[in-house]
């Protein structure tokens, strides 16, 4: 609205008003009293136009969309950290703190066995890509062994803008009541290490249904994280209402079935490249945002992700797993990239 209106526009309306039998020409007395002010007035109309934009779901950002979320009774979903499971040859007592690569890690709760939940300092995704040997901050008698074997509920980043703006526009929506399929999708976005979701009424006869979940990165679900949201939705899957789902929904859990994709085509690179480069994360990024998104792996859709990267010029015979057509990702599979031209990834 205020974006059309330039510093040089209201200068020269300005001197518009001036009488022309004054010297209004640059450098000019005039002209170097009103300069200025044109100049705060531009910065007025700028900031005008920030907070139009900022008044609305929209195009707000930060701060302003949470305070218009707020008054919905939304917000922002906070950063979550990675649980991971610890082997050690000892009991290790609880709150005792390890590093491992570039974090640290604190025990939380025994699993038996010398195994152990740990959960990572930093909050967020950055503690989703490790597993390995970890070493004790301080000194623990008689240990030998330390290490983290597996990923129980991987870390998310804080909800991004976009994010949140969604979620906003779901609740205005007005769809997501009374425990219809639209609130089963609510109730699972906004659960802390939750990615994308699929839900199945009726999937099993009356008063059923099921949510099928991907964790934060939009890969299967952990155990861990199913159990958890389970309990969350429908403790026991009893239909009792001890939990979100409404009295009489029986609620299941589940997780996707990966569907392996190995990619083979032929390919020219761009000058200045010696080899593709970045392909296999950028791939791993497109399948999991349309996992749970689409009910196929589009064999276009990946020769046009593979032409965007920056190495490659032109490609030809494309085949996914060995043909020219799309994946089938009917039900609860996802696409999982495992080779391409026969390198692992």
């Amino acid at each position: 609205m205020f974006e059309s209106i330039t510093y040089e526009d209201i200068l020269s309306d300005m001197l518009g008003r001036v009488s022309d039998s004054l010297d209004k020409r640059e450098g000019s007395v005039i002209y170097d009293a009103l300069a200025p002010c044109a100049a705060a007035l531009k910065n007025v109309y700028t900031a005008m136009e920030d907070i139009l934009l900022e008044s609305y779901i929209g195009t707000a950002t930060g701060e302003y969309l949470d305070r218009l979320a707020a008054e919905f009774g939304i917000v922002r979903i906070s950063a979550s950290a990675a649980v991971v499971k610890g082997e050690f040859n000892i009991d290790v007592a609880l709150g005792k703190r390890f590093n491992g690569d570039e974090n640290n890690y604190v025990v939380t709760e025994s699993l038996g066995g010398h195994t152990y939940k740990m959960t990572c300092e930093t909050a967020g995704s950055a503690g989703n890509g490790y597993t390995g040997i970890i070493t004790p901050i301080e000194y623990i008698e008689g240990l030998q062994s330390a290490e983290i074997t597996e990923i129980l509920v991987p870390g998310s980043d804080e909800e991004t803008d976009e994010e949140l703006r969604v979620r906003v526009l779901f609740e205005v929506s007005d769809s997501a009541r009374d425990g219809n399929a639209a609130q089963y999708y609510k109730w699972a976005n906004e659960y802390t290490g939750i990615g994308n979701v699929k839900v199945f009424p009726l999937w099993d006869g009356p008063n059923t249904v099921k949510i099928s979940i991907l964790d934060a990165e939009n890969g299967k679900a952990t155990n861990s994280l199913i159990s958890e949201f389970s309990n969350y939705m429908d403790p026991g899957s009893e239909g009792k209402g001890n939990g979100k789902a409404p009295v009489g929904a029986i609620v299941t859990v589940t997780t996707a079935q990966e569907v392996p994709v190995s990619i083979t085509f032929s390919y020219t690179l761009n000058s200045g490249y010696s080899a593709i480069y970045g392909l296999a994360a950028e791939l791993g990024k497109y399948f999991a945002d349309i996992s749970y998104k689409t009910e196929t792996l589009s064999f276009y859709g990946v020769a046009a992700k593979i032409l965007e990267n920056a190495s490659i010029a032109s490609i030809s015979n494309l085949k996914l797993n060995g043909a020219s057509a799309d994946i089938s990702l009917e039900g609860e599979k996802i696409p999982v990239l495992v080779y391409i031209n026969g390198e692992a990834v």
